[in-house]
């Protein structure tokens, strides 16, 4: 067969190794926490999240993050932590390993989490949830704050006893 001149050749693709494609697709970048090393940003596709996509096989997507922990350490976790708190870093040295709790305590405790009022399903704003605990306190009973706040008895008692909304202050 004959194609007349070198550009009307078909291309031929050679596979590459992962580990060189993936370390081609990373920047550094001076982390928030100086203290733990420069970030690695990610610079290929990203999720809605900010978290990058890594293809590792012809249709199998995996986070980036991800795959760089996996590749570094030879574990399969369920949740890869970001100590530098940056989606699309992917620096082994700023990954670990955890659990669901550990995730969601990150979260929180660097106030990622939707809680308080800023929750999408909050009908009361921290004013409100401070309010009445002040009434509760004065002697008025949890039936007479659910009708008066128009929330369920139960979630009345809760926000008073602490179990739900337990600091209004600090979640605006």
């Amino acid at each position: 067969m004959h194609y007349g001149s070198m550009e009307a050749m078909p291309r031929v693709y050679t596979k590459r190794a992962p580990e060189d494609r993936f370390w081609e697709k990373t920047e550094p970048r001076p982390c928030r926490y100086p203290d733990i090393g420069d970030c690695l940003i990610w610079t290929g596709a990203v999720d809605k999240n900010g978290y990058g996509l890594f293809q590792i096989e012809s249709r199998r997507t995996i986070r980036a993050h991800r795959w760089a922990h996996e590749s570094a350490t030879g574990e399969t976790p369920k949740y890869v932590l970001h100590a530098c708190d940056t989606p699309p870093c992917v620096n082994p040295l700023h990954l670990s390993s955890g659990t669901a709790r550990q995730n969601s305590a990150d979260r929180d405790s660097r106030g990622r989490g939707a809680s308080g009022e800023r929750h999408y399903a909050a009908k009361l704003s921290d004013e409100q949830v401070a309010e009445m605990r002040t009434r509760h306190a004065a002697g008025e009973s949890a039936y007479a704050l659910h009708k008066a706040y128009a929330i369920s008895y139960s979630q009345a008692k809760a926000i008073i006893a602490g179990r739900k909304r337990r600091s209004p202050a600090s979640s605006g």
